[in-house]
């Protein structure tokens, strides 16, 4: 090794001040009611309490004695992670300007000249605020059982600035008597439960936004003594400046100093300041070696003599590079921020191993880790076809030295037909393997069992791909052999490219694979999305149990962020054997229509409705291949 190479593989002990990064205030994230508009949200609790005491279901007021709240905010399965911070709790001191006392006697909170006190609490998403708000990554959920007494939705959901626009928000009355705001909420992602209708503590109300006068999305949540006359802010926590017990059944710390996430970036992150509404991230976890990555932390509470650790572990687990952080002291820099980021750029050297890398830091007694890649494998996952003969394909799944092929085609009597190949990697690149052809239960009888009855052999195949990535079939099927020229299908503006990883899928934003529910072998999806539009065949069976497969051209990404459009089948096509052009007529006959709802980058639901027949699935990724071995993870 040389005498460069090995001063650079040394542990680094000193402090290592970032490249970038920065620390945000807490007003980033924060709100102004004008008087009129308390006014405004005062008289919908009002009038919604009269409404209840007159059909007999209000709480009686018992004194604010709430206890045993939950927290108002949980992560969508999928992001894992509490990617939230307080920004601002409630202000008792109701001097002003600059007249601030928080619930713990230190001053995180505002106030304004025109006396504006804040009253309540506000949790904030972090990082990536904006991009976070569009992917509904956090759900608001209700801090204790009640009723719903208030709601609005319809506003504008991208304010980053205080003004007198209205807010989108749930109200909750509590059994006794208190009722809890909840505002900011996302446009068009509140509760579909109407006034007077019951909640439980965790239910869902409704997604962080930025509605109403508002600097960044947020939650302000805050809890109000129900029947009084101007209905008195109650601070839920307990301290040296409040006296009043806790209201939460775990009462979060002061201080809750923590890493959010890790992260790296090909180019450093821009976090947007307003009147800018969109951020970017600017984040990947595959590189090359000998490319420049990012290596970002995100920390929610930092503050001064908080040291962290860094370091970058190769895949056997070494320590390749490690460095320390803290905040500087100088006389003029902050002791504190609600939420602040640093990144450091670095270089994985060429002849460093290809494979699962780690980035990690310890901080206040925990470690982060976040995974990322150099040097990913190729991988083959796609639909091929023919654009000279449309309306058959092929579609790959290509796990670890595994392609498993589902085979979209026609039979010699002229009826839809699926094929799956098994091909196995051979020393010189090429897949071979049997294919089988699989009769099961009708489609609409299909229910919690495995949906195959009979699986057959009816032939081989061998894949071959050139340094292009197009693929040439040779396959023996049914005693006929023949050749075929694919090339990937492409309708979307920049074809799809896919990689092997070895981790978590849960975040991917591409749903490109094979998809199925594991309680019902023998069906699946296969999708492939480009931008915002999936192509879809499904295969399955139909009456008597013969095989055969729906397409979904265009399922549609929707404002809610699920995916929608028709189901078409064929009537009839040309014999596999026989097609030399286009292998069905087109327009292909629409048969009904599906919806995808994607709870993360591995589960997903499917409802569709053919005919008189309506059903909902649950479906995940299919993987075939031991635990280790690449999948799949595709982009644009």
């Amino acid at each position: 090794m040389s005498l460069a190479a090995l001063a650079f593989a040394v542990s680094l002990a000193a402090s290592v001040s970032p490249d970038g990064g920065q620390g945000l205030s807490a007003q980033a994230f924060g709100d102004q009611l004008t008087p009129e508009q308390r006014d405004q949200l005062l008289e919908v609790q009002t009038q919604g309490l009269q409404k209840l005491r007159a059909l007999g279901k209000q709480a009686p007021p018992a004194g604010a004695k709430i206890t045993g709240m939950i927290w108002p905010l949980a992560p969508n399965p999928g992001f894992g992670s509490d990617l939230t911070g307080v920004s601002n709790f409630v202000d008792s001191n109701p001097a002003f300007p600059e007249q601030i006392r928080d619930y713990s006697c230190g001053t995180r909170s505002y106030d304004t000249a025109d006396g504006y006190n804040h009253q309540g609490t506000d949790i904030f998403m972090w990082p990536f605020s904006w991009t976070l708000m569009d992917a509904g990554a956090i759900d608001i959920v209700a801090a204790a059982d009640g009723v719903i007494v208030g709601k609005r939705d319809g506003s504008f959901d991208r304010e980053c600035g205080f003004n007198s626009n209205p807010t989108n928000f749930v109200f909750v009355q509590h059994a006794d008597g208190t009722v809890a705001w909840y505002l900011h909420m996302k446009n068009g992602s509140t509760t579909a439960k109407v006034f007077g209708d019951s909640v439980v503590a965790g239910e869902y109300l409704g997604k962080i936004g930025s509605s109403g006068s508002s600097t960044g999305p947020h939650l302000h949540f805050e809890l109000h003594a129900g029947d009084d006359p101007r209905s008195v802010v109650i601070d839920p926590f307990n301290g040296a400046c409040n006296s009043r017990a806790s209201g939460w059944a775990t009462q979060r710390p002061y201080d809750h100093s923590k890493i959010n996430r890790l992260g790296t970036h090909y180019q450093p992150p821009s976090i947007p300041r307003c009147p800018q509404t969109s951020d970017s991230p600017n984040l990947s976890k595959r590189f090359s070696a000998g490319s420049e990555i990012v290596f970002a932390a995100y920390y929610a509470d930092q503050r001064i003599n908080q040291p962290s650790r860094f370091r970058i572990r190769r895949p056997d687990g070494s320590i390749q590079r490690s460095w320390d952080f803290s905040l500087p002291q100088g006389s003029d820099d902050p002791t504190f921020y609600a939420a602040s980021y640093w990144y450091w750029t670095y270089q994985i050297p060429v002849g460093e191993p290809a494979g699962r890398w780690i980035f990690e830091a310890d901080y206040q007694g925990s470690t982060t880790v976040h995974a990322f890649e150099i040097d990913p494998p190729l991988n083959r996952s796609n639909i091929y076809w023919n654009p000279e003969q449309p309306g058959w394909g092929l579609n790959l799944q290509h796990q670890g030295s595994l392609l498993y092929g589902t085979w979209y085609s026609y039979a010699s009597d002229g009826q839809v037909m699926f094929l799956t190949i098994e091909a196995s990697a051979d020393i010189d690149g090429s897949f071979i393997g049997p294919v089988y052809r699989v009769r099961g239960i009708p489609l609409e009888q299909i229910d919690g069992a495995p949906a195959f009855t009979e699986v057959e052999a009816v032939g081989t195949a061998l894949l071959q791909f050139d340094e292009t990535g197009e693929l040439t079939l040779e396959y023996s099927v049914d005693g006929i052999s023949q050749n075929r020229r694919l090339q990937p299908f492409v309708f979307g503006q920049a074809p799809l490219s896919c990689i092997g990883t070895t981790l978590s899928r849960t975040l991917a934003t591409n749903y490109s694979d094979l998809w199925w529910n594991p309680a019902e072998p023998g069906w699946g999806l296969t999708l492939s999305h480009q931008g915002d539009v999936m192509f879809a065949l499904w295969y399955t069976y139909g009456e008597s149990g013969r095989d055969q497969w729906i397409s979904a051209a265009e399922l549609r990404l929707q404002p809610d962020g699920s995916y929608r459009g028709a189901l078409q089948r064929p009537l009839t096509g040309v014999p596999l054997a026989e097609i030399s052009g286009a292998a069905t007529s087109f327009p292909v006959p629409e048969i009904g229509s599906a919806e995808l709802i994607f709870i993360d980058g591995e589960n997903a639901r499917i409802s569709y409705q053919i005919g008189e027949v309506a059903q909902s699935k649950a479906i995940t990724r299919f993987v075939v291949v031991g635990e280790g071995e690449a999948l799949p993870l595709c982009g644009e």
